[in-house]
């Protein structure tokens, strides 16, 4: 990966400033300024673990957003089935009147 930065050293400082800026924001370097930040400086364990952090941090939302919506959805299903319970003894009821 560094070779292939080292061709395209506008990428490399994009990816450098991108990577800085989310370590300044996850808590794990302090803002010096605008100085850049070499990636050197930054172990790639750490870049790895700040994009498995957020990555985590995405997915336990997504999962609240489907365990609310799923919960939603089981509440009605319930609410539907009392109701159809419901209208299928009254009609019964019905057909017993009409028959006895």
């Amino acid at each position: 990966l560094l070779e292939a930065l080292m061709e395209y050293p506008e990428t490399k400082a994009l990816l450098e400033e991108r990577g800085r800026r989310t370590l300044i924001r996850d808590g794990r370097v302090r803002d010096q300024g605008a100085q850049p930040m070499a990636v050197a400086a930054v172990p790639s364990t750490t870049l790895k673990i700040s994009h498995d952090e957020t990555r985590v941090n995405h997915l336990e939302a997504e999962l609240e957003q489907l365990q609310s919506r799923f919960t939603k959805l089981l509440g009605e299903y319930t609410s539907v089935q009392m109701r159809l319970k419901q209208r299928v003894d009254a009609l019964e009821s019905v057909e017993d009147i009409s028959n006895g």
